[in-house]
């Protein structure tokens, strides 16, 4: 689901920025985007989010800024070597020449970053960090939530619908297999006539009997009942039910399935078309669902 978070905290002379935005994702996907002196807490950063978000691609950018004098300033080595390792691979494939110097290495984007100088500091600036972060993803979790009372209201609304066109497909049941007895019976008259063969009424049944047991979809319409029935109510009661409701339409899916494998009459056919896209918008809208 989308949504969108901000909180802005200062504490003496040091202060700091976050916001979050969430977009539709099926999977969990947490980016950061931090001040140089925060990339120590960045795996802290991003554990504190995947314990509050369960799906969703989340985009966090996070300033601090602070006038204290006792901060200091480090090189990140890790930062060094990528740059190096990729001059030298684009200098290798473009044939290009030139040197990268230590001045211009220095003045690269996450090359030197500040840092406190003591445990203390580094106590200070997390403390700090976590609090706004708890602010931000509150207030983004909130705007989530709103969304999800809409969403709900729109896959409830289709499950519904859903429920009303099984409703028709079991109407029809006995209907299909009558009018395949009537069909056979009328077209092996027409063959019959003229000839002195009888009609043999039993045959008929037994062939009526062969082709009801064939195309009997009592056992998917209880299922697809069941399955129904038991998405409304995990919507209704289990938090972050997303992943449940996706493998719940994977069944409704494939017993759809079944009823357009045996479906024998264009009524059956065009209602079982009609289901299966229903179900698809249903997949397509569990995407925003945490």
């Amino acid at each position: 689901m989308t949504g969108f978070g901000r909180a802005v905290i200062s504490e003496g002379e040091d202060h700091i920025s976050v916001e979050l935005n969430s977009v539709n994702s099926r999977h969990l996907k947490v980016s950061l985007r931090l001040s140089d002196v925060l990339y120590p807490f960045e795996k802290d950063i991003h554990d504190f989010v995947k314990k509050r978000v369960r799906r969703g691609s989340v985009n966090a950018y996070i300033t601090y800024k602070t006038s204290r004098p006792e901060m200091s300033y480090a090189v990140n080595s890790i930062a060094v070597k990528g740059y190096l390792k990729q001059v030298r691979a684009l200098k290798k494939k473009t044939g290009l020449e030139g040197d990268l110097h230590l001045d211009t290495l220095l003045s690269l984007p996450g090359v030197v970053f500040g840092m406190p100088r003591d445990g203390a500091g580094n106590k200070r600036v997390w403390h700090l960090t976590r609090k706004a972060l708890e602010e931000a993803l509150e207030a983004m979790k909130a705007m989530r939530a709103r969304e999800g009372t809409s969403l709900r209201k729109d896959l409830f609304a289709r499950v519904r619908n859903l429920k009303g066109m099984l409703a028709r497909v079991r109407k029809y049941v006995p209907s299909v297999v009558e009018a395949y007895r009537k069909k056979l019976h009328a077209r092996l008259k027409t063959m019959l006539n003229g000839t002195s063969v009888a009609l043999d009424e039993a045959t008929v049944v037994r062939e009526v009997a062969v082709f009801a047991d064939r195309s009997d979809i009592s056992e998917e319409i209880s299922r697809l009942g069941g399955h129904l029935e038991h998405f409304m109510t995990v919507g209704r009661k289990e938090d972050n039910p997303g992943r449940k409701l996706d493998f719940i339409t994977q069944e409704m899916l494939r017993e759809t399935n079944t009823l357009g494998a045996k479906a024998n009459s264009a009524q059956l056919t065009g209602l079982v078309v009609q289901m299966k896209s229903e179900i698809d918008k249903i997949k397509e809208q569990l995407q925003n669902v945490e």
